[in-house]
């Protein structure tokens, strides 16, 4: 993988930022579908119904009619997104503007079922670190004005 760095968000530091440590994306339906139809079930959760690996566990935690959930939805997904491509962006709307309607609309959608703990305690480091170390938020990004690197 490349990784790739932004200046931090006081934008007068010279310190890098892991991109990926910034980036909060969720999968998509059809990525968690092609992950989770190659897995084979797991034994320890179907027999107990809990598994001591977790979200870690290489094999799958999901019913079938979770699976055909999961295919539909990707499927529902796939099909919003060509109706989006295909209505046009009014001149009219700034970046700020769209960015934060993509991300409301980004908070509103459900969890994929199996990844809901991996995504939480994933990012749950940042809450600990002191302000100068947190990651930038949208609008201090946006508020940001480049210096020029000789």
């Amino acid at each position: 993988k490349e990784k790739r760095y932004f200046a931090a968000p006081s934008c007068c530091s010279r310190m890098l930022v892991p991109v990926l440590q910034l980036i909060r994306r969720r999968p998509t339906s059809s990525k968690f579908k092609k992950i989770e139809s190659v897995k084979k079930p797991c034994r320890r959760f179907q027999q107990m119904g809990a598994c001591d690996y977790g979200t870690t566990c290489k094999f799958s935690h999901l019913s079938s009619a979770e699976l055909v959930q999961l295919a539909a939805r990707a499927e529902a997904e796939k099909y919003a997104a060509k109706q989006r491509a295909l209505v046009p962006l009014p001149k009219s709307v700034s970046v700020t503007v769209w960015a934060n309607r993509h991300f409301k609309a980004q908070e509103k959608l459900p969890e994929p079922f199996a990844y809901k703990d991996m995504i939480a305690t994933e990012f749950s480091f940042f809450n600990n670190l002191s302000i100068s170390m947190r990651a930038p938020t949208l609008d201090d990004l946006l508020a940001c004005r480049p210096n020029h690197w000789g």
